[in-house]
């Protein structure tokens, strides 16, 4: 997973300065990092080849050389601090990671969804202009249809006059 620069937000962060907590990317560390002397201090290590020996010590712990960067946490942490701070978030890790699945999923299908039935409102008005001298009460179905409000509620009975009888069964036999 690419960690973007937390200044510029295009860039693929290459650097992590232990001092800010920021992801840098190569133009953004210079251009931080060497804007004066007491910036140029700060301690920063290469996510790309990290090395032990340039690792800063964990943020918990003190101690220990860190091992990983928790995007999540902005931290910087041994292995050992690592397990039970991550082991512990698991299971609810997992649960937001299906809701945000479930939830593209949903937007997705409202989307095919909506597509489709102005696509139908659609065909179906232009059919019934088509059959417009052929069945007089079609052009007054067709807009009542074709003007379904956005909740895809149709009009309530009695606003619109439909077909009876004989005409009723033509409608259905045409649709």
């Amino acid at each position: 997973m690419k960690i973007w620069c937390d200044v510029c937000d295009k860039e693929e962060a290459i650097f992590f300065c232990s001092t800010n907590k920021a992801a840098l990317c190569e133009n953004c560390d210079r251009r931080v990092h060497h804007a004066n002397e007491l910036a140029s201090k700060h301690s920063r290590f290469s996510l790309l080849h990290p090395t032990f020996k340039e690792s800063p010590l964990c943020d918990i712990c003190q101690e220990r050389r860190a091992f990983l960067f928790c995007q999540e946490y902005r931290a910087i942490l041994c292995r050992e601090c690592d397990l039970p701070i991550h082991r512990a978030n698991e299971h609810t890790r997992n649960i937001t990671d299906e809701f945000k699945r479930l939830e593209k999923a949903i937007v997705h299908i409202l989307k095919e969804e909506n597509i489709l039935c102005q696509d139908q409102r659609c065909r179906f008005h232009q059919r019934c202009l088509c059959k417009w001298n052929r069945f007089p009460a079609t052009k007054i179905m067709a807009d009542a249809i074709y003007d379904v409000d956005s909740f895809g509620m149709i009009p309530a009975a009695g606003i619109m006059e439909g077909p009876t009888g004989k005409d009723m069964n033509q409608a259905q036999e045409w649709l």
